[in-house]
């Protein structure tokens, strides 16, 4: 849920991928159904860059959902850090393999996604909606910790399995995307040049020729930060 639409979202790889709402009336990004479009096809949605510099031990989840019919269609997750893209596995890995038979054209056969039926049942459907029951699935990012121009691309490989049925009709979306860090929080230097008070002077004044002085800043991983103050017996603080 968000402001997708509005953003710097990369449609040039996209033969329908677009910003819509499903079937729970929430709006996704939805890569559009593969019986409404030219197949075979490969197709493609990519972010806008994140900023994960700052980052340590990185993680993302989002929601999704998704159907194709056997393993002949489905869709994974490639990351870039500035250099081409490369296919990313979530926690647990993906559910299967593709189907790798030329037959049907299918330009991601043969590759690990998410495929065979449904992402919360291994069943024939033959009257799945985009946004049935959707899961989450995490990825952990901590290897692109560091780098702060960073794309993730969505890619669909849809095939020329006939559409004589409902349950032929393959789709992939996805809702709800956030990049964390767990139980770290960036070290930066960190300067104080005051502290305000009525009783407290500047930092770098004396106070009758004798300095008051900060000895030391404690920061720990959990985001607390600490003054160590010495008063050198001029004023109780």
């Amino acid at each position: 849920e968000g402001d997708w639409n509005n953003s710097e979202w990369d449609f040039s790889e996209s033969q329908a991928w677009n910003y819509t709402t499903d079937t729970n009336g929430d709006r996704t990004m939805f890569s559009g159904y593969r019986c409404s479009q030219a197949i075979p096809a490969y197709s493609s949605i990519i972010s806008p860059s994140f900023d994960l510099s700052i980052g340590k031990n990185v993680w993302m989840k989002f929601s999704h959902s998704y159907y194709s019919y056997y393993a002949y269609d489905g869709a994974h997750l490639q990351i870039s850090t500035g250099s081409g893209f490369t296919t990313i596995v979530p926690e647990g890995g993906y559910p299967n393999t593709l189907d790798n038979g030329a037959y049907y054209s299918n330009p991601l056969r043969g590759t690990q996604g998410w495929t065979y039926y449904s992402n919360y049942d291994d069943a024939l459907n033959y009257n799945w909606v985009y946004g049935t029951n959707p899961t989450e699935v995490v990825f952990n990012l901590s290897a692109y910790a560091g780098y702060s121009d960073v794309k993730l691309r969505w890619s669909v490989g849809f095939g020329t399995l006939g559409c004589g049925s409902t349950y032929y009709n393959s789709a992939y979306g996805f809702d709800n995307l956030i990049i964390y860090d767990i139980g770290n929080i960036a070290k930066h230097d960190v300067g104080i040049n005051n502290i305000e008070s009525k009783s407290f002077y500047s930092l770098n004044d004396k106070i009758n020729e004798e300095w008051y002085h900060i000895d030391k800043l404690i920061y720990d991983d959990n985001g607390n930060i600490s003054v160590n103050l010495k008063n050198y017996g001029i004023y109780d603080i």
